[in-house]
């Protein structure tokens, strides 16, 4: 499955590792392999995640006030944002009316994108 994250969402996420690092070591790169960790599950089974809208679903972090909002469709995995509990509930919904032609948007490599172990075709290994 092809995995891409929305650029506000990579923001967030490199946002949050960066506090929480700052809180005490490594706490931020445990929150990052917790958000790799939903996203692989993701990847794996789309439609678990609760329905916040339709098409759009959310995963709920279990260590961290964090949920993944993401879509799918055909064989693709885009994550809209990587949200704090205590932000308002609906800020990312412009996200997803951020369309390619072929139904997604299109995300330049990021920082914590070029960090997920993703194979030659974009696909999450």
């Amino acid at each position: 499955m092809l995995v891409t994250f929305h650029d506000a969402a990579s923001v967030e996420l490199a946002e949050a590792i960066d506090f929480y690092n700052s809180q005490a070591s490594e706490l931020g790169d445990s929150l990052g392999a917790e958000v790799y960790d939903i996203v692989a599950g993701i990847a794996e089974n789309p439609a678990a995640g609760f329905v916040v809208r339709p098409g759009v679903h959310r995963r709920l972090l279990a260590r961290f006030p964090y949920s993944v909002l993401y879509k799918a469709s055909e064989g693709r995995l885009r994550v809209l944002a990587v949200m704090h509990h205590r932000r308002a509930p609906e800020y990312w919904a412009d996200r997803e009316q951020m369309r390619e032609p072929g139904g997604l948007a299109t995300t330049a490599p990021t920082p914590y994108n070029a960090a997920l172990p993703l194979g030659p075709s974009g696909t999450l290994r």
